[in-house]
């Protein structure tokens, strides 16, 4: 009851200080439990020497852009303290993830629209005039929405350590009564690539396999029988797996998920409205 009682009176920073002493004995350790307890410990006190150590983490994880977060949050505390030497070294770890992460710059014609609303992959933004923000490499949704103006959404590809621009100036919705909605639908581009590359094999086991049945045929005919049958048994493995490819790139291609952008207009009297979905 008195062990009870006593963790029960423990104040939110007393708690995240036990938390990360156990965190950091972990770590020592190799104890993979230790981020557990870090993150804990943040959750309760965001201190900068937790979020340092919970973006190692992180890190390891693969959260690289979490990871980049709370680095740089750690420096702006550190540097706050005059704890020079912790922030640069936060720092310097800032710096080597940036390399594996996309900047996207986004230029805005008018950020002062009225409720304006930005979004750069699943995070919201502030608007102006200049917008620089980290992301993952991969797939980038770029949106921009306001009332009474035509929503704008674009897909960006970017590798790791890349930087893409863009331009937004959002338009002013038109007549509804002549107006059409607009509807763009393309396949995954990585899925088409992908199913690309198995044709590609399934076309290359196909050829080697007619090659070989037809070479096979050639050393029957010389009467040697058990190079023909090496060949044979070669030409079948080739073309069956040629085949099996060029059915799986098919089916791929098929059932590559379709991104679908429907953008209706409306008049004065009401708002545009917009729709982007996978599936």
């Amino acid at each position: 009851m008195l062990v009870m009682s006593s963790a029960a009176a423990d104040t939110p920073p007393e708690r995240a200080a036990r938390l990360f002493d156990e965190g950091l004995a972990l770590k020592d350790k190799g104890d993979a439990r230790a981020c557990d307890k870090f993150a804990e410990s943040y959750r309760l006190v965001a201190a900068a020497g937790t979020g340092y150590n919970l973006a190692e983490c992180m890190e390891q994880q693969g959260q690289l852009l979490r990871a980049w977060k709370l680095y740089s949050d750690a420096v702006l505390e550190w540097q706050r303290d005059d704890k020079d030497r912790k922030a640069e070294k936060a720092r310097e770890r800032m710096r080597a993830l940036e390399a594996k992460l996309v900047t996207v710059v986004v230029e805005l014609d008018d950020p002062k629209i009225e409720q304006l609303s930005i979004r750069i992959a699943t995070r919201d933004v502030k608007p102006s005039r200049t917008i620089r923000e980290l992301t993952d490499p991969g797939e980038i949704e770029i949106r921009a929405v306001a009332p009474g103006y035509v929503p704008f959404v674009r897909t960006l590809v970017a590798d790791a350590g890349a930087t893409t621009k863009l331009h937004i100036a959002l338009q002013p919705i038109a007549d509804a009564s002549r107006a059409e909605p607009l509807v763009e639908t393309h396949r995954r581009r990585s899925r088409v690539a992908l199913s690309i590359g198995m044709a590609g094999v399934g076309v290359a086991g196909v050829i080697a396999g007619t090659v070989l049945f037809f070479d096979a045929r050639e050393q029957q005919a010389k009467g040697n029988t058990e190079v023909a049958q090496r060949r044979a048994d070669l030409a079948t493995g080739f073309g069956a797996g040629g085949a099996v490819f060029l059915i799986a790139a098919t089916f791929v291609f098929i059932t590559a998920p379709r991104d679908v952008t429907v953008t209706p207009v409306a008049g004065a009297s009401s708002a545009g409205v917009w729709l982007s979905r996978s599936f």
